[in-house]
């Protein structure tokens, strides 16, 4: 998807010649969508052409959604040009260079800052707040805002989260049976509290307490997410000749809660390396599916 951005609207940068590695200036190429491989015939298969990513500027002013979705960026599109016309809408004369650490990422995203845009980011102390002013583009989620953290700003922290990291913490970050039963009552009680004080009757005292006061580590809300996902009800199909299929279970929801606990609990278990740890781990997982 990334290269059909640049052959759209990149600047041709050179050719190289795959099987001697010899290049050649671009001066006669013509923007075409990817050739399928062995369409070509004798020695210009081995050359592909290179582009430069086109920056938000160039993507703002020339991109159109119908051109996107003919190249199978499908939902995306809109927001793609949506997201690029606020970063280019947000410009302004450059602030200068930050002082501290900040200033080290600046240096280091030398072209990049150039962006008012990402050179704001790169002013941010606080993965948190740079988490936030992303959550403002068009299109960009949770998920989205943390994997810019994390191999766009080198907020090696990070951990990424949707279904598949939510399953595999279920299985790599299993919590202690202590905790699954510290989460049992918050789930079956909804927030209602024993107090272990029996009234009239001797029946149990219970006080209320709101749910989203209950005090739950990143243990017991993933042992949460977990049972819930093997409660998870099986969708079924008809097929066109009346067989009916089962297909698999629908996982549960991922809310704020998740994605904090399951990077909490991939932060103590790989230290500050852990979204490096994430990327091996995510890569082993999609392998295994297919």
């Amino acid at each position: 998807m990334v290269e059909s951005l640049g052959r759209l609207y990149g600047t041709p940068l050179c050719e190289v010649d795959l099987a001697s590695g010899c290049t050649r200036p671009p001066a006669s190429v013509r923007r075409r969508p990817p050739a399928a491989r062995g369409a070509a015939t004798g020695k210009e298969a081995d050359w592909v052409t290179l582009y430069a990513l086109p920056s938000a500027a160039e993507l703002a002013a020339q991109a159109t959604e119908e051109v996107l979705r003919e190249h199978r960026y499908g939902y995306r599109s809109k927001y793609i040009i949506q997201s690029m016309k606020q970063i280019v809408a947000a410009r302004r004369t450059p602030t200068a260079a930050p002082t501290g650490g900040a200033s080290d990422a600046v240096r280091q995203h030398a072209v990049a800052a150039q962006e008012p845009f990402y050179r704001d980011l790169l002013a941010m102390d606080a993965a948190s707040a740079q988490r936030e002013a992303l959550l403002q583009l068009q299109g960009v989620g949770r998920k989205v805002a943390d994997c810019v953290l994390l191999f766009g700003l080198e907020r090696t922290d990070v951990v990424p989260v949707d279904t598949h990291m939510a399953q595999l913490a279920a299985v790599y970050l299993e919590p202690s049976s202590a905790a699954s039963r510290a989460a049992a009552p918050a789930r079956q009680q909804g927030g209602v509290k024993d107090t272990g004080r029996r009234g009239a009757g001797g029946k149990r005292m219970r006080s209320q307490t709101p749910a989203a006061a209950t005090a739950q580590n990143w243990q017991s809300i993933i042992a949460l997410w977990k049972e819930k996902q093997r409660e998870a009800v099986h969708k079924k199909t008809r097929r066109a000749d009346g067989e009916v299929r089962e297909k698999a279970p629908v996982p549960p929801p991922l809310a704020s809660i998740h994605h904090d606990a399951i990077q909490e609990g991939f932060r103590v278990l790989f230290g500050d390396h852990c979204g490096w740890a994430h990327s091996i781990l995510f890569y082993y997982h999609m392998t295994r599916k297919l």
